[in-house]
């Protein structure tokens, strides 16, 4: 009888100290800051794992559902809405879709990396290989013909059409 007194005993004793034993509140989860999530090297690296896209108009990165982004004009004058960008060589805002924005730009503003060559009778850039400058020859700046797609030789020192002449000295 001794120990079923001694077991009751610990038993309300386990029941009554586990009250007074409180569980560890959780630790809440870390939140990332709602400004500029910076990775390293611009302004524009934002965490997209954790939902964060860069807003323009804001200038910072920060989560669409927890804070609205105004659309409509960027720092350039683009319509965003409208997926237009700023082309810096042509200094203006284009749909890429629409337009290319060219890397080298001559001093007439024409793309020679699309093959445009500035048609001074016309006043306008060309795209050599689709369309002729009136029937003149248009000639680049080692005296090539454009039109005849001419192409400066340096070994030879001389305009060949590569399509018929090697350029390389047999």
């Amino acid at each position: 009888m001794k120990i079923a007194y001694v077991s009751v005993a610990l038993i309300l004793t386990i029941v009554l100290l586990s009250g007074c034993i409180q569980p560890k509140p959780p630790t809440p989860p870390p939140t990332l800051p709602s400004g500029p999530i910076v990775n390293g090297e611009n302004e524009r690296d934002c965490i997209t794992s954790a939902g964060y896209t860069w807003c323009e108009s804001k200038q910072k990165c920060l989560r669409p559902w927890e804070e609205e982004c105004p659309s409509g004009i960027d720092k350039y004058g683009c319509n965003i809405e409208e997926y237009e960008e700023w082309c810096e060589p042509k200094q203006k805002c284009i749909k890429p879709w629409e337009e290319e924005c060219p890397i080298e730009i001559d001093e007439y503003g024409c793309s020679t990396e699309n093959g445009e060559t500035w048609c001074e009778s016309e006043q306008r850039c060309i795209k050599t290989l689709e369309e002729e400058c009136n029937g003149i020859d248009v000639l680049d700046s080692d005296g090539c013909n454009i039109d005849a797609a001419e192409i400066w030789c340096e070994p030879k020192q001389k305009c060949i059409k590569p399509y018929e002449e090697n350029c390389l000295i047999e």
